[in-house]
Order: structure tokens, then C-alpha cells, then sequence
């Protein structure tokens, strides 16, 4: 499978992914209020940032190892289950000590509880993280997608049951700790057959000498850095009034709205990383090239639909999203996390880029000085700016680590975006922005327009890829 046909289907569970996810911070909104969706989000967004320690770890090391040796599928699985599975009983004990220091932090100390309940989804979580890496891993993205759909679609219906039922915070920590579980159960019945059908198709002795653990590490921290890049935004802005504070809930809706657009479109990552391993364990340099102007190309062009339609439509959208008139003031948050979110975006998926090429710890190296500066500059300007200046920061550090990020790729990969594609992508994003503006659609139809014109927008990017595709074949 190509890395645009394998980055658009998990971009499509990623975006079933981000409905879903929709539909229960609606809920939230509803049965826990402003204030309370903005101590909801302050909750999950820290468990799913510590999870990354537990799911992109070993599992992605796994990943790699066995896009590196596909025949030793059943070694380097047997290895990556026990060693996910013990760091996410380590790191469930390491937060329940540190729950009440985090709730107080955020002066609203009775959610100490609802922390707690949240360490156990990196338990229940644990297998799903093995299992989609496996697909990932023998680069079945048609695979990984449908785990990552089931899982969703559990989810949702666990999680909004919850919400229902318990109406607090601890409620829905408790709603994913049992979809996570569920969702584990689905990723092995999906995936269980890929490793006997490996091993049957290559009958050469499985060896370890691909899978040992020696990229966990770098790839785990790399995936921790990220996940703080996208929050610590959020996490200082929570210190300046507190979790539950009205406007600190409008906030948390807007980086709501725009993390879908990281969570969406950083799976081109997930594509990029076996493939380019891939390539570079066939020393077929020309196939690194493409598959980096490629994915990158495709990225660009994707952010940049979303980009133009999001800061078109942000103020008529979220109280469509949110269920309040009111709602419409989380916009001037929109306006600079929307480009935060694309920055990181990018960041994302070069990292993933630099790994693939063999480059894990440079990866590590340059998310790591990115996280400590973006960490520094919010925290520091929490303490006597507002939460827009605190967005503004988190903006800056992200262009900035694009910069560097980009130079990294150029040097080690050779390959980056085309400048016509990046003039395309400008163009797209430019257009897009000015139809919704010129149809100044009120109301819900803003959806299903801006979903058409999207649509369009991104039919026509996947026309331009397999057309370009078709020329170099």
C-alpha cells in the first residue's frame, strides 16, 4: 500500500477517531457544564499524554523492527507485550502518587480521584497499543485502521453512557478505562492472524536481532514530547484561574476543536515511519525520496484545507459544537491554537521522518529542546499574561521547531516538500478560507458546507498524488 493510500485510510479512522471523540465532549459539555468540561479535559488530556509512554514505546519500536525484518513477526511480538504492559503498571502507580500534587496545581484539588481512575486505561489500554502496532508494523494500514474504528466506536458508546449515567469527571474516567478495555479485546481479534500469516509465508528462522528494545526509548520520549507540546499550553493556562474557571472552559473548547486537527492528521506519520524503514532496509534511496515529497506533499495540502476552513468558520461553528450562543467567544482562541495545532502537526510527522531514516535519537534530541522551551516560555508567561498571550507563545515555539525540524529532514533524507507544492497548498488554503467567508454560513449548515468544500478541496489533493504517482511510474 502506497503512503498516501495508506495515510488517507488511517487519516479516515483518525477522523472517525475525532467525530466520535466529538460526541462525547458534547456530552461532557452538557452533563458537566462550562466549568467542569474545562476539569474534564484538564484530566483526560494529562492520562492521554502520560499514555504515550505506554502505547509509542515499545510498541512502536516493535513497529519498527518489524518493518526492518518482517520474519521475525513472532519474536518481537512475544518480546513487546511484557514490556508494555509492565511500564503501564509502573506508570498507573507513578500518577496515582502524583494525583493529588497535579489536582492541586490546577486549585481544584477534589479531582484528585478522577486522576487515579484515569491511571488504569494504561492497563486496559496496553494490548490495543501491541496490536495496532503490528499492523502498523507489516504496514497492513487497512488493518490498523479498522482496529482504530472499533475502538473508537466502543468507546463513544462507553464513555457517553458513563457521562450519562455518573455525571462527573470520575465517571468518565472510569467510561474509558472500560472502552480501552474493550478496544484491547478488538485490536487482537482483528490482528491476531497477521503474525501466522507472516510466519507462513517466510519460512527463515525468526531472529531478535531487528526487534531489540533499543529504539524504545528514543521513540517513546518522542511521542511524550509531542503529546506535552500539543497540552502545555492548556496545562498553564489552567494555573492562571484554575481548571474550572468559565473562560479557562472556553479555551479547553477551542483546543478541543483544533487538537482533532494534530490527532487527525499526524497519523501520515504512522504511514511515513515503516515505510521510509522499509525503504532504507532495501537501501532503495529513490523510494525514501518519493515516499518524504510524498508524505510531506499530502500533509501540507491537508493542513492546509483544514487551516482555511477552520479560521473561516470557528465563530459560527463552535457554538454549533458546544450547544451554547456563547460559545462563540472560544473563536479568538481558535485563531492562534488552530495554527499551533498545524505547526505540531508537522513537527509530528517530521520527527516520525527522522526516525524512519534511522535517525531516532536526533528525533528525540530536537523534540526534547522544543518541549523544554515551549514548557518554560507558557509557564513563565502564565504567571502574569492571559491565556491568549499563552497561546501566542505556544505559536512561536511551534514555527520555530517547523524550522529546525525541516532542516533536520532536508540533511538527513535529502527530499522535502517541492516549492510547487507548497505554493499549491498556500493557494488551496487561501481559497478555502475565502469561500466560507464569502457564504458566511450561519447555523448547522456550517457543517455540511464546509464538509463539501472540503471534500472537494481534498478530492482534488488525492487527484494531484496519484496523478504525480502515475508520472514517476
Amino acid at each position: 500500500m502506497s503512503v498516501a493510500k495508506g495515510g488517507m485510510a488511517l487519516i479516515g479512522a483518525q477522523a472517525w477517531h475525532a467525530l466520535t471523540g466529538w460526541v462525547i465532549f458534547r456530552v461532557a459539555t452538557e452533563t458537566l457544564g462550562d466549568q467542569g468540561y474545562g476539569a474534564f479535559v484538564s484530566v483526560l488530556w494529562t492520562m492521554t499524554t502520560l499514555e504515550v509512554l505506554v502505547t509509542e514505546g515499545a510498541p512502536r519500536a516493535m513497529a519498527l523492527g518489524i518493518a526492518l525484518q518482517p520474519q521475525a513477526t513472532r519474536a518481537t511480538l512475544r518480546r513487546a507485550w511484557p514490556a508494555t504492559f509492565g511500564f503501564a503498571v509502573v506508570l498507573c502507580g507513578l500518577l496515582a502518587l502524583a494525583a493529588p500534587w497535579l489536582s492541586a496545581s490546577w486549585r481544584s484539588p477534589e479531582l484528585s480521584m478522577a486522576v487515579r481512575l484515569s491511571g488504569l486505561d494504561f492497563l486496559t489500554f496496553a494490548a490495543f497499543a501491541v496490536f495496532a502496532s503490528l499492523a502498523n508494523g507489516l504496514r497492513d494500514f487497512a488493518a490498523q485502521a479498522r482496529v482504530q474504528v472499533a475502538y473508537s466506536t466502543a468507546k463513544v458508546l462507553i464513555v457517553v453512557a458513563a457521562l450519562l449515567h455518573f455525571r462527573s469527571v470520575e465517571g468518565a474516567m472510569l467510561g474509558y478505562v472500560v472502552a480501552s478495555g474493550v478496544g484491547s479485546l478488538t485490536a487482537w481479534i482483528f490482528t491476531r492472524h497477521l503474525a501466522d500469516r507472516m510466519a507462513a509465508s517466510d519460512g527463515r528462522p525468526a531472529t531478535l536481532s531487528a526487534a531489540d528494545y533499543r529504539h524504545a526509548w528514543p521513540l517513546g520520549l518522542q511521542s511524550l514530547f509531542l503529546a506535552i507540546l500539543i497540552n502545555v499550553d492548556l496545562w498553564a493556562g489552567a494555573t492562571i484561574a484554575g481548571a474550572e474557571d468559565l473562560r479557562f472552559g472556553l479555551y479547553s473548547m477551542a483546543a478541543t476543536l483544533c487538537h482533532s486537527v494534530y490527532f487527525i492528521l499526524r497519523a501520515l506519520g504512522e504511514a511515513l515511519l515503516p515505510t521510509i524503514a522499509h525503504a532504507r532496509g532495501q537501501q532503495d534511496e529513490g523510494a525514501i525520496r518519493r515516499a518524504t515529497q510524498d508524505g510531506l506533499g499530502l500533509l501540507l495540502l491537508l493542513l492546509a484545507v483544514a487551516m482555511g476552513l477552520g479560521l473561516a468558520v470557528s465563530e459560527s461553528l463552535m457554538p454549533v459544537l458546544f450547544g451554547g450562543a456563547h460559545h462563540a467567544h472560544s473563536a479568538e482562541f481558535v485563531l492562534w491554537l488552530l495554527p499551533t495545532a498545524a505547526a505540531f502537526t508537522l513537527v509530528s510527522v517530521l520527527s516520525a521522518l527522522l526516525s524512519g531514516a534511522g535517525r531516532p535519537m536526533a528525533a528525540c534530541l530536537l523534540l526534547g529542546l522544543v518541549t523544554l522551551v515551549d514548557v518554560a516560555a507558557c509557564l513563565w508567561v502564565a504567571r502574569t499574561g492571559t491565556l491568549n498571550e499563552v497561546a501566542a507563545t505556544a505559536l512561536i515555539v511551534g514555527l520555530a521547531a517547523v524550522f529546525v525540524g525541516a532542516v533536520a529532514v532536508k540533511r538527513t533524507l535529502g527530499a522535502f516538500i517541492p516549492p510547487r507544492t507548497a505554493a499549491l497548498a498556500l493557494a488551496v488554503g487561501g481559497l478555502n478560507w475565502a469561500l466560507m467567508h464569502t457564504l458566511a454560513v450561519e447555523g448547522w449548515l456550517v457543517i455540511p458546507v464546509a464538509g463539501v468544500v472540503g471534500l472537494i478541496s481534498v478530492g482534488g489533493v488525492m487527484w494531484r498524488t496519484r496523478r504525480n504517482h502515475a508520472a514517476h511510474s
